[in-house]
C-alpha cells in the first residue's frame, strides 16, 4: 500500500484543476470557445485528482503550464478589439522586432554566462543549464510578482545540476550586488 499524498501535494493538485475549472465558468459564453477547453479541462483534473487521491494524474503540468498562459492572455487581452490589434501589428517594422528579440536574448544569455562562473564552485554546472535557467528567470519574473523569477532560477538549477540552494542563492546575490555596484558608482559621480 503506497502512502497517501500529502495536504500540500493534494491541494496543488486541486488547485490545478479548480483555477482553470473556475475561470472557464465565470468567463463561459459560449460552448466553442477557449473558457470551454478550460471549464472541461479543470474538471476533468479535479475529478482525477478526487478520485485518484492526487496519485497518477498524468500530464499535470503540461495542463497547468496551458492553462495559466489561456488565464493571462484573456486578462491581457481583453478589451482589446482584435482589429485594432492587427493594426498594431502591420505596421511593425519586423526587422526592427527581430533585432530586439536578439539583442535581448543575447543579453540573457551573457547574464546566464556570467552566472556560470558564478555557480562554477557550487558543484558540476554547464553554460547551457546556467543559461536556461536565466532564461526561466526572466519569463517569471515578466510574469509574477515581486522577482518570483530568481526563485525559480535557483530550483531549477538545484533541479538540474544538484547545485545546493544555499550556493545557488548565495550566487544570485553576487550577480545582483554586481548589478548594482556600478550603478551606485554613477549615482555618486552625478551627486
Amino acid at each position: 500500500m503506497s502512502p497517501r499524498p500529502g495536504f500540500w501535494k493534494r491541494t496543488l493538485h486541486l488547485s490545478v484543476g479548480l483555477i482553470p475549472l473556475a475561470w472557464g465558468v465565470w468567463r463561459w459564453h459560449s460552448v466553442f470557445s477557449v473558457y470551454t477547453l478550460l471549464l472541461g479541462g479543470g474538471l476533468w483534473f479535479t475529478l482525477a485528482v478526487l478520485l485518484r487521491r492526487g496519485r497518477g494524474v498524468k500530464g499535470l503540468a503540461e495542463f497547468a503550464q496551458a492553462a495559466v498562459t489561456l488565464i493571462f492572455l484573456d486578462l491581457a487581452l481583453r478589451n482589446v478589439r482584435i482589429g485594432d490589434l492587427w493594426q498594431v501589428l502591420a505596421g511593425l517594422d519586423p526587422l526592427l522586432l527581430l533585432w530586439g528579440m536578439g539583442t535581448f536574448a543575447l543579453a540573457i544569455a551573457l547574464r546566464g554566462y556570467r552566472w556560470f562562473f558564478l555557480l562554477e564552485r557550487g558543484g558540476p554546472v554547464r553554460i547551457r543549464d546556467a543559461v536556461t535557467t536565466t532564461f526561466i528567470s526572466f519569463f517569471g519574473n515578466f510574469a509574477l510578482p515581486a522577482r518570483a523569477g530568481e526563485v525559480i532560477r535557483i530550483l531549477a538549477i538545484g533541479e538540474m545540476t544538484g547545485v545546493s540552494r544555499a550556493a545557488a542563492v548565495a550566487s544570485v546575490a553576487l550577480e545582483k550586488l554586481s548589478d548594482i555596484l556600478p550603478c551606485a558608482g554613477s549615482v555618486r559621480w552625478a551627486a
